[in-house]
């Protein structure tokens, strides 16, 4: 009976080590349209990305309605996870923990670009300037601003802008010429199509 006895808790202990501790759930939703992305892949990982020790534990494709689900017993060095799918990963997350944890995808489409075509196409004199401002709201930073400044008779420059994001991917494009000592602003929007490069000429 004392034997018995002891195979009994000896399996008790081995189930307990076995049982999940840790769960991670959510879904992945596209950053652009809000729907839920079905049939990707959901990387778990332990460890700290920045300081390169971490490991791979499970991976997971999502349902039909983007929800996913992670069960696991934590290991016993592992302090962090956290998540990865795409382009995107979540913050970390402690062990013995349940909590949920949603990731939004951005859009994948191959980059776009603005080709811009800068000439001083009337000068005045060596003081003529122009100063050009490129943001692009739908994008992946969208309050980044690209600048960048001209001066002189003779200028001849291409610019090329790279556009990512969602669609529409649009370019607010802005810009101040001065010359003889006179100021005048002038702006456009042009949308990119995705993948495409797209030219612009600004002449002034």
């Amino acid at each position: 009976m004392k034997k018995y006895f002891v195979y009994f808790v000896l399996l008790s202990v081995l189930f307990s080590c076995k049982k999940s501790n840790t769960r991670l759930y959510g879904k992945v939703t596209n950053g652009c349209t809000g729907n839920p992305v079905g049939g990707v892949n959901v990387i778990l990982w332990s460890g700290e990305k920045l300081s390169g020790h971490y490991s791979f534990i499970d991976s997971v494709k999502t349902y039909s309605d983007g929800s996913f689900d992670f069960s696991f017993r934590a290991g016993v060095l592992d302090n962090n996870y956290w998540l990865e799918c795409g382009n995107t990963r979540s913050d970390y997350v402690v062990k013995k923990t349940s909590k949920e944890v949603n990731l939004t995808l951005t859009d994948n489409a191959p980059t776009s670009y603005l080709n811009i075509n800068i000439i001083n196409t009337s000068p005045y004199n060596s003081n003529d300037s122009i100063y050009i401002d490129v943001v692009s709201p739908n994008s992946n930073n969208p309050t980044f601003h690209n600048q960048f400044f001209y001066t002189g008779m003779s200028v001849n420059a291409m610019k090329l802008i790279g556009v990512d994001g969602c669609s529409p991917r649009l370019v607010n494009l802005s810009w101040k010429v001065t010359k003889n000592n006179i100021t005048t602003s002038f702006s456009n929007s042009i949308s990119c199509p995705d993948g495409a490069t797209v030219p612009f000429q600004l002449n002034y």
